[in-house]
């Protein structure tokens, strides 16, 4: 493994939802057996709760596009934030995860297969129930996988 994010630290817990039949059935099993090999990164390795509960591997990256996977630990808030990219969001695991974003001002769950998209400059958060969270994402647009920026959100995402 070329590097290991301390959000790693939640790999069994994310392999047991992987096999889960509640899971992506594309997706889940071939991310779990490929887990341990990607260059997992701590996006932000300052930030007092996300530095050890929030990290992404790419999966394939140009200048137009980059699609990747990302674990959030259980019992997380990551804050509203946004980006220059559009983003699509495809949860491989059934995690009870609650998704908020501008646009809808409300919280709400999706299941495995469900997409999430965020327009570009969009607020958005995830909060992750008692399970980690195991999300299939693709950037696109102006600057995918470029600098993000956290936001005022309204209550409870700040």
């Amino acid at each position: 493994m070329s590097s290991r994010a301390p959000v790693c630290d939640a790999f069994p817990d994310i392999i047991e939802l992987c096999a889960d039949p509640a899971a992506h059935p594309r997706f889940a099993r071939p991310l779990a057996s490929i887990m341990d090999g990607l260059g997992w990164v701590a996006d932000y390795p300052s930030h007092p709760v996300l530095k050890d509960r929030f990290g992404h591997a790419v999966l394939y990256a140009s200048d137009t596009l980059v699609i990747g996977c990302n674990l959030t630990s259980a019992g997380t808030a990551y804050p509203a934030h946004a980006h220059l990219a559009k983003e699509v969001y495809l949860p491989v695991t059934d995690s009870g995860a609650l998704f908020w974003h501008q646009r809808e001002g409300e919280a709400f769950r999706v299941t495995p297969g469900d997409l999430v998209f965020h327009e570009s400059e969009e607020a958005h958060a995830l909060r992750t129930s008692d399970r980690p969270a195991l999300n299939l994402w693709l950037q696109f647009g102006d600057a995918p996988g470029g600098a993000t920026w956290f936001v005022d959100a309204p209550a409870p995402w700040h």
